[in-house]
């Protein structure tokens, strides 16, 4: 298993350091997570809506741990297991806050992404019914890269307009070799696929809306690798060896369809367990409440 350079691995360990100052194993980011939903409840009427940055907050913490995990110590399972976790806490933050919260009807599009990245296909699958294409709302960036996503899943048919959109839209280099990639995955051009997936990876650094943590792995390009090797019936994809960020070991784990756990929190609240190992299309938040509002004295969930 490759290991990560020096200067990768210090800025995980720094990250890591913020991340000790609140003292938080993963059960208790869950737990403090749930508690602060509890004590909302008991001062306001509490909708879906109100609890999404609390899911949100949570989500970050576990991607980052996902990352620390990896490029810090080495430990591929640690984050897969995390990163998993992370990765249903992003469906959860988008079904509960819909349209509404993001102000868009595409923006899941990047956690979409992150499935791919490990193959979550139940959590591909739900978003995929949960938000439906085509998508007309939002960036145009964002709107282009989610309707040819859907188009490659079969979602919605191939059209030589969408060809033709993402083969001769301007962007940022990043964003331009994305959709290039997604143009050669609907025409299964393996050499424009794996030339664009590099300059995924040789970019990957360079962006200014990524924090830390998010440069160290290209996610989005092992996304759209998977995208590639699990979802359509192209041509097979040659031995990958793209360097840093490309995380060549992940790629190969997840290539050999070995099962990554999810890691459980039904000692903390069940209800809450179901939400994220079931995926499921509708959640009420007053089942969590009352579950919680029964286990307030073992778990301390009380106002603060």
């Amino acid at each position: 298993m490759e290991r990560y350079p020096k200067k990768d691995r210090d800025e995980a360990l720094r990250i890591l350091d913020i991340e000790a100052e609140d003292g938080r194993t993963p059960n208790e980011n869950i737990q403090n997570m749930l508690c602060v939903i509890f004590d909302k409840s008991q001062r306001m009427r509490l909708d879906n809506y109100k609890i999404v940055s609390n899911l949100s907050s949570s989500e970050t913490f576990f991607t980052e741990v996902a990352v620390i995990e990896r490029v810090a110590f080495n430990n591929l399972e640690g984050f897969l297991s995390h990163f998993k976790v992370g990765v249903r806490l992003c469906y959860l933050t988008q079904l509960i806050g819909g349209t509404k919260y993001s102000g868009t009807d595409c923006i899941h599009i990047w956690d979409m992404l992150k499935a791919l990245a490990i193959n979550d296909t139940d959590t591909v699958n739900a978003f995929t019914e949960h938000f439906p294409a085509p998508f007309n709302n939002g960036h145009k960036v964002i709107i282009l890269i989610s309707n040819a996503v859907y188009t490659v899943l079969g979602k919605q048919p191939v059209t030589d307009d969408i060809i033709y959109k993402l083969n001769n839209t301007n962007s940022s280099k990043f964003y331009m070799a994305i959709f290039r990639s997604l143009a050669a995955m609907l025409t299964n051009d393996i050499e424009g696929f794996l030339e664009n997936i590099s300059n995924i990876v040789k970019l990957n650094r360079r962006q200014q809306d990524f924090q830390s943590m998010e440069k160290l792995i290209s996610i989005y390009a092992h996304g759209l690798v998977n995208l590639w090797q699990f979802h359509t019936n192209n041509s097979p994809l040659p031995e990958l060896n793209f360097p840093m960020p490309w995380d060549c070991s992940l790629h190969n784990y997840i290539k050999s369809n070995k099962q990554i756990n999810l890691i459980s929190f039904e000692n903390i609240s069940k209800e809450f367990n179901h939400w994220l190992h079931d995926t499921p299309a509708q959640i009420n938040v007053d089942e969590l409440v009352n579950e919680l509002k029964e286990n307030s004295d073992k778990f301390n969930f009380s106002s603060q």
